[in-house]
């Protein structure tokens, strides 16, 4: 069945990009301490809608003291955008593997081939090909994974609209979100500058917000 062969794809390439924790686990994990209604601010405010709406500025950025609930708000807007579609990591102090920023950027591959049929057939694409990665060296699977594999497939959708006589097919193009906690708690060999370094050279036609 299709959905058998979707899996072991799946599975091979959570096994090539090192991907240690499923994204959705690690939502899971996070308590859910929020007052209905309580974060509903930050998703109906102006500057957050004109940035939704907007194809640029890329970036939202969100600071606040220790404790604030900055990782509740991120969880909002997680469901805010889950069919957008919209990818998430949370950054974790210290050592551990969730600090560092090659293994936000795998998980970024991994979570867009979940929802991107042409972006899973790439990077397995990758895999046949037998080009290595590793979670140490970012800027390697930078170039690789993003700027030599995702970043050349199409980012659309279709979209159906009935008319009195016929169906037409339009076609619009569908961006990914990349939601991220603690951005500031990555600990690899550079600040939070390195993450923008290699964001801001995206190239701006590519739908990533």
């Amino acid at each position: 069945p299709e959905s058998k062969s979707i899996k072991v794809q799946l599975d091979t390439l959570r096994t090539y990009l090192g991907i240690e924790t499923d994204p959705a686990d690690a939502l899971s994990k996070i308590p859910d301490t929020r007052v209905s209604g309580s974060c509903s601010w930050l998703t109906n405010s102006v500057s957050y809608k004109s940035w939704l709406d907007s194809p640029s500025p890329r970036y939202f950025w969100l600071e606040g003291a220790p404790g604030a609930g900055k990782t509740m708000l991120t969880t909002h807007v997680i469901e805010e955008l889950r069919e957008a579609p919209a990818c998430y990591y949370f950054f974790e102090g210290g050592e551990s593997s969730s600090s560092n920023l090659g293994s936000f950027l795998s998980s970024m591959a991994y979570q867009m081939a979940l929802v991107n049929p042409d972006v899973r057939v790439a990077l397995l694409g990758l895999v046949q090909q037998g080009i290595k990665l590793t979670t140490r060296n970012f800027r390697s699977l930078w170039q690789s994974v993003f700027v030599g594999c995702i970043f050349h497939q199409k980012f659309k959708k279709r979209k159906y609209v009935l008319t009195a006589s016929s169906a037409k097919t339009l076609t619009q193009l569908l961006s990914h979100y990349w939601i991220m906690d603690a951005l500031d708690e990555f600990v690899d060999g550079g600040p939070v500058d390195e993450y923008f370094s290699i964001i801001s050279k995206i190239d701006e036609n590519i739908p990533l917000k």
